[in-house]
């Protein structure tokens, strides 16, 4: 859908350069189009460097979090089958979620009982036995992956929230605007070249936007963040990994 509206802008911006040019003196276009540049490769520059330092923490943090969630269930299964097998289910009801309705925060926005049901199911499978020393080991790193579990998630809250603010977009907006305005105001004397071009230099801006925005809501690489994370857990429970 992006490269239809690029292709789009990319013909309107070439049909308005070719056939409608607007005439203005060459330095003051040069002028406008050079400080309309500065600003707008500063802004965005700083946004896109924001934005994507906040997408790696949080790709990152969700990694950490499904790594722990795959811990924990395959340390089940040195306590005990059965719990095992309530674990992947509590984890696959978690995570069948996430994929299905495409919102990697599913459970932030959701009220969500995961890690509750694992440390319940934790205490009702071994919180009033004895096991040897290994297995006493095994419960030890699963209560400490729990307490991860549980950092991670306000980890996820905190940086989820930390989108740009209408103030910041109305200005990336303007400055776009004022850049491609800037654009069409360079002479091209009806050269098809010169459309074209300015055409490219237009769309180009535009992808620059999308980016950010993709950026701002964390669907630059995948359509739901985490969701080849969330579909390894599950294989792993299901046997296929």
């Amino acid at each position: 859908m992006n490269n239809l509206y690029l292709v789009i802008i990319f013909i309107v911006l070439t049909a308005v350069s070719f056939f409608a040019p607007i005439n203005v003196a060459a330095d003051s276009a040069s002028t406008f189009l050079t400080v309309s540049t500065f600003i707008f490769a500063i802004l965005t520059g700083f946004f896109i460097a924001r934005q994507n330092n906040r997408y790696n923490n949080i790709r990152s943090t969700i990694s950490e979090f499904d790594g722990n969630i795959s811990a924990i269930y395959r340390s089940f299964e040195t306590l005990s089958a059965k719990a095992q097998e309530k674990a992947g289910e509590i984890i696959k009801v978690h995570y069948s979620k996430i994929l299905e309705t495409g919102e990697w925060n599913y459970h932030f926005i959701h009220k969500s009982s995961t890690i509750t049901d694992l440390g319940n199911l934790l205490v009702d499978t071994g919180g009033d036995k004895n096991y040897p020393s290994i297995q006493n080991e095994t419960i030890s790193n699963m209560i400490a992956s729990l307490d991860s579990l549980q950092l991670a998630r306000k980890r996820m809250v905190s940086l989820q929230i930390e989108r740009m603010p209408t103030g910041e977009w109305i200005l990336v907006i303007f400055l776009a605007l004022l850049l491609l305005v800037s654009l069409l105001l360079v002479p091209s004397s009806s050269a098809i070249i010169d459309s074209i071009m300015k055409g490219i230099f237009g769309a180009l801006i535009i992808q620059v936007v999308i980016l950010l925005h993709e950026l701002d809501t964390l669907k630059l690489f995948e359509s739901t963040l985490g969701e080849t994370s969330a579909k390894d857990i599950l294989d792993i429970i299901d046997g296929r990994r």
